[in-house]
């Protein structure tokens, strides 16, 4: 997370050094929420479309896939552990939003 602030940091005293401004660069106040959403359409068919070609040839060569959703464990001794609770996944995504 401080790496994401400071780089914030760092370009708004770019910006304000050569004189330019948010919107100069890309940014804007209007469509906000519009513009995530084509990002994440655009994400979510990406994948769906390279996911389910890569299943169709793990299918045709005779490996049938199918998707786990878990959170592995470091282990030293070489155990894998596979972590499904909700409150593993919960931990992660507040370890990467926050820096827990």
């Amino acid at each position: 997370m401080l790496h994401k602030a400071a780089g914030i940091i760092i370009l708004a005293l770019t910006l304000k050094r050569v004189n330019l401004t948010w919107s100069d660069i890309g940014f804007q106040r209007n469509g906000f929420v519009s513009s995530i959403l084509k990002g994440l359409l655009l994400g979510s068919v990406c994948f769906i479309i390279s996911f389910g070609l890569e299943l169709a040839i793990l299918a045709l060569q005779g490996n049938p896939a199918h998707l786990e959703i878990y959170i592995s464990s470091f282990s030293l001794t070489g155990s894998g552990i596979k972590n499904t609770d909700f409150v593993f996944f919960l931990l992660c995504v507040g370890q990467k939003l926050y820096g827990w």
